[in-house]
């Protein structure tokens, strides 16, 4: 009976090859979807970070009963109204949306007013509109002023208490022009590292101080 000489085939030594070939493309495959994965996570860290710094600095930075007025997204200029003389910056992203919107510059800073079209941004805009954007539970327009209503908060993600805005034990009321705490919704859409539209969003109540 004839043996069978020692060492490996050329058939053996390409079925090794094609084994191993499949195993790398699999490891440089999983190397590839965690380094995305890495970058999206990163994303939307940067993303909600710069919703909260936009909440902090309209908490910060602006009297409780005037943040409503101010940083709702509703433009009215009329005669008393809550942004007479003030820009819509909403609908130009360079120029004329009222103070609930904004753009993060790329050293992290919220700019709610007009940013020129040569700034460096963090986030790339979908469809040109801008960043951010900042939502209460709007209510109707009364005398050229927009009110609040307890009953939209739902819509926005809040429940209980956090609808509670006059603070009167009642979760239903509408048309409120004050507030004790005030729900607040940020939202920051923008074009992925893999170009599809991503959003972010932030909520937070805040209380009268």
């Amino acid at each position: 009976m004839k043996r069978r000489s020692s060492g490996f085939t050329l058939v053996e030594v390409m079925i090794a090859l094609a084994v191993l070939a499949i195993a790398v493309i699999g490891l440089i495959a999983t190397y590839i979807w965690m380094t995305r994965q890495q970058a999206i996570n990163a994303e939307t860290t940067r993303a909600t970070r710069a919703a909260e710094q936009a909440v902090e600095q309209i908490y910060g930075s602006t009297r409780f009963s005037e943040i409503f007025p101010r940083f709702n997204t509703i433009f009215n200029t009329a005669a008393g109204a809550d942004d007479a003389g003030m820009l819509d910056y909403t609908t130009n992203p360079y120029g004329t949306a009222t103070m609930g919107t904004f753009e993060v510059l790329t050293d992290g800073q919220i700019v709610f007013d007009a940013v020129p079209a040569s700034t460096p941004l963090m986030f790339t805009r979908p469809g040109g509109v801008r960043v951010g954007r900042i939502e209460f539970p709007d209510g109707a327009v009364v005398a050229n002023k927009m009110t609040l209503d307890e009953t939209a908060c739902a819509a926005l993600g809040f429940s209980g208490a956090q609808c509670d805005i006059n603070g009167n034990g009642v979760t239903t009321d509408t048309g409120l022009s004050s507030y004790i705490i005030l729900p607040v919704v940020v939202t920051l859409t923008f074009e992925s590292i893999d170009g599809t539209p991503r959003t972010v969003t932030y909520r937070k109540v805040l209380v009268s101080r």
